[in-house]
């Protein structure tokens, strides 16, 4: 029951095309990445809706925890052949797998792949996570289903354009944003259990990356008639000001930084003898260079990448050790 609750949180941020007017064309790809970080909701105010608004959220915080999702073919999926008329898939530790099917005119989320085909989740009504074209009034609902010997789950999705105008973010200002509202139900049922869930979410779409810029989810969930209200928000790592996580960053430096051309340096602290893996992603989300170095020294190591073919821009860098991972901008002019 835990691996299904936490299949649901893929509908929170599963990366979706952006423009004020969401199409196919910005559809995930293999090898795109979705890296978001939580901010502090403490004081955060819900966005008004209607055209030509304003929404200034420029002096959150961010917390010290980079969330990141890969998109990857379905012959590295576990038993993919489960998911009938699947696409794509998106892992955050390369063991369980958010399972779509992407067409011209929607994403269907099909359920959750894992290596025991007996507890993979494969939705007998999938869910219809996106329709496109999609802009400002444009509107859709769908139902989905999922059981098993042990529990049943239905819901529904309504997703609404609500708004276009101006995301100010800290560090940065997004201009032609379309903002979507997604209202999301489910109630699972098991022998002595019965959870409900209602999730309110509003994210924002814009020209400069096809994942969510910035995003706010408000949900209720019923245990047993008992409920229990949390509201958390997260944002787009590309344009994340000050992220940081565990002590990793403290250890990672990147120079020449702004880097005009040739190569740039990565300086880490290695604190055991796991191999280490750096990816350049654009501010788009795809993955533009990525090495990985499989036996590097205990303490100081130096990492070279060439970037003589990277367009000039704003990427992010992502090192992993293990099951640690820190980003930090890069700027190559």
């Amino acid at each position: 029951m835990k691996k299904l609750l936490l299949s649901i949180s893929f509908f929170a941020t599963v990366a979706l095309n952006a423009q004020y007017t969401i199409t196919s064309s910005s559809n995930p790809v293999v090898g795109d990445v979705d890296a978001s970080v939580q901010t502090n909701t403490v004081g955060l105010s819900q966005p008004s809706s209607g055209v030509n608004q304003v929404w200034n959220y420029a002096n959150i915080t961010n917390s010290t925890a980079v969330t990141s999702a890969t998109y990857v073919a379905m012959n590295t999926v576990p038993n993919a052949s489960l998911f009938s008329g699947a696409t794509i898939a998106s892992t955050s530790d390369g063991v369980n797998f958010d399972v779509s099917q992407i067409t011209s005119t929607q994403i269907n989320y099909l359920g959750t792949a894992v290596a025991t085909p007996t507890d993979c989740q494969v939705w007998s009504n999938p869910a219809t996570i996106m329709q496109t074209p999609f802009s400002m009034n444009s509107f859709y609902t769908d139902a989905f289903a999922f059981s098993n010997s042990s529990y049943t789950l239905n819901g529904s999705i309504t997703q609404t354009g609500t708004g276009t105008g101006t995301l100010n973010l800290p560090g940065s200002t997004h201009n032609n944003v379309l903002k979507v509202t997604n209202v999301f139900t489910y109630t699972l049922t098991a022998p002595g259990f019965v959870v409900t869930l209602k999730s309110n979410q509003q994210q924002f779409y814009g020209s400069s990356s096809k994942f969510s810029l910035f995003g706010i989810n408000s949900q209720t969930t019923t245990q047993n008639g008992v409920p229990s209200t949390d509201v958390n928000a997260y944002m787009n790592a590309a344009f994340a000001v000050g992220i940081e996580e565990s002590s990793l960053n403290t250890s990672f430096n990147v120079f020449p930084n702004p880097v005009t051309s040739g190569n740039v340096t990565i300086r880490f602290t290695n604190e055991s003898s796991k191999s280490i893996s750096l990816t350049l992603v654009s501010v788009l989300g795809q993955v533009v260079k990525e090495t990985t170095f499989e036996n590097p020294v205990y303490g100081d190591n130096n990492f070279s990448m060439d970037l003589k073919k990277v367009t000039p821009g704003i990427y992010y860098l992502k090192i992993k050790s293990g099951s640690t991972e820190s980003v930090k901008k890069l700027v190559v002019e």
